[in-house]
């Protein structure tokens, strides 16, 4: 696995347990923000945060950054439905 993969792989398992810790689960992120410094390595990150969905993708923003805190590649936030 590259470094990117491996990245986006840590985040979306960082962000699962997140979502687990709050009684909840991907199938209720309604938007997402990806913040990528290389746009080279976009079908990579997509692919991956993709098989996190089961085939309900949330609306989602992508941006290129010139840099994220950390040293990091990949940044990926989420805004979750918590209601009824």
């Amino acid at each position: 696995m590259g470094k990117r993969t491996l990245q986006t792989k840590q985040v979306m398992e960082n962000l699962k347990l997140v979502l687990d810790h709050a009684g909840t689960s991907f199938e209720q992120v309604v938007m997402t923000r990806i913040f990528l410094t290389d746009f080279r390595y976009y079908q990579t990150v997509n692919d991956l945060y993709a098989s996190y969905f089961n085939n309900r993708l949330p609306c989602r923003t992508t941006v290129g950054v010139m840099g994220l805190a950390g040293n990091g590649d990949i940044e990926i936030d989420l805004i979750v439905y918590c209601g009824d």
